[in-house]
């Protein structure tokens, strides 16, 4: 049954930047003119726009999917539009049938909602797939069946005849990313992440990014994009760092420091975990926990103020030989720096 959407699972990145990006009225309605056959583009073109709230994945598929449903009236009808992220690396054989479950869903929550007499609104299912495997299972739902030819004919009437859109973004090459800008840069980033292609995606979009972050009415955007990137990617701290390390604008460092300091806390507690856990092994005290979480924090923070001061980066062994009271020293003094070039 659909859920009230509430804060997504921190365990799942993906659905978090799915509904901050794609998920904005402005941002879907051009993924939508974009993707959807050139019939049903001027529908969203001509009607009015608008995110329902809520979700219909199986409890046990939220980590890898995410979904977005949309409503858009045309006169005195609306047509729902069901979106569906698929971010595993392989694709589903039962995907049909996961989308006829999650249509049944939709219409029984608008029966909840509907007025005397209304209509049954019509459902377009999309999947966006964005995994490491090319999209191979049929779009429509008959072929899911074991409907041999010879029976098709006889057999098809009584059956649940639907066909899904697919946008499969696995045979898409960067280039041929279609859309206004922010579901270019929102497709594209979700692609270069899951191909490990991020370093090439920054070095293409650099000059906009920047742009993205001088201007306060887009800054929100940049942080999103760059949180995402932050979180899925294997070297993903590290690649955003170096892009950080490009701005020459003091003032926009700041703001950047700000943007990722929940970040940086996070990779701090978990690289102070795993240290922890070492070092509390070893030597078999509390202790070990928490000077491992001192540490990772400190290191992340050092690291990322090196960055932008345009210093030398000290490397993970480098600083691990150093003491917890001289890396706490050589973080003020950075601080510092960093506050001096403010003023």
């Amino acid at each position: 049954m659909p859920e009230e959407q509430s804060k997504p699972p921190l365990h799942n990145p993906h659905d978090k930047f799915f509904k901050e990006t794609l998920g904005r009225p402005d941002a879907a309605k051009g993924f939508l003119i974009s993707y959807l056959p050139p019939q049903l583009a001027k529908w969203i073109s001509q009607g009015t726009l608008q995110r329902e709230p809520a979700t219909f994945i199986d409890e046990r598929l939220v980590k890898c999917s995410s979904d977005l449903l949309f409503s858009v009236r045309l006169s005195d009808r609306q047509i729902l539009i069901y979106c569906l992220l698929e971010h595993q690396s392989t694709v589903d054989p039962d995907m049909p049938f996961r989308l006829l479950v999650y249509m049944v869903r939709i219409w029984e929550h608008w029966r909840n909602r509907r007025q005397p007499g209304e209509r049954w609104p019509c459902i377009i299912p999309l999947v966006l797939y964005h995994g490491d495997e090319q999209w191979s299972v049929s779009q429509r739902f008959l072929d899911w069946l074991d409907l041999p030819e010879e029976w098709r004919f006889d057999l098809a009437p009584f059956q649940p005849a639907f066909e899904h859109l697919l946008v499969d973004l696995s045979r898409m090459p960067l280039d041929e990313v279609r859309g206004e800008l922010l579901v270019r840069l929102v497709l594209s980033l979700m692609k270069a992440a899951t191909e490990g292609h991020l370093e090439i995606w920054m070095e293409r979009f650099e000059p906009l990014l920047k742009e993205l972050l001088m201007d306060p009415s887009r800054a929100e955007l940049f942080r999103v994009l760059m949180q995402y990137a932050f979180a899925v990617e294997a070297k993903g701290s590290s690649t955003v760092r170096q892009f950080l390390g490009k701005i020459q604008d003091t003032r926009l460092k700041e703001r950047v420091m700000s943007t990722f300091a929940e970040q940086l806390k996070e990779e701090g507690r978990q690289e102070g975990r795993q240290e922890g856990r070492q070092e509390g092994r070893q030597e078999g005290r509390q202790e070990g926990l928490q000077q491992g979480l001192q540490r990772g924090q400190l290191h992340g923070q050092i690291q990322l103020c090196q960055q932008l001061l345009g210093l030398p980066v000290m490397s993970g062994e480098e600083l691990e030989r150093r003491e917890l009271s001289d890396l706490r020293t050589l973080l003020g003094e950075l601080q510092a720096r960093l506050h001096q070039r403010m003023k």
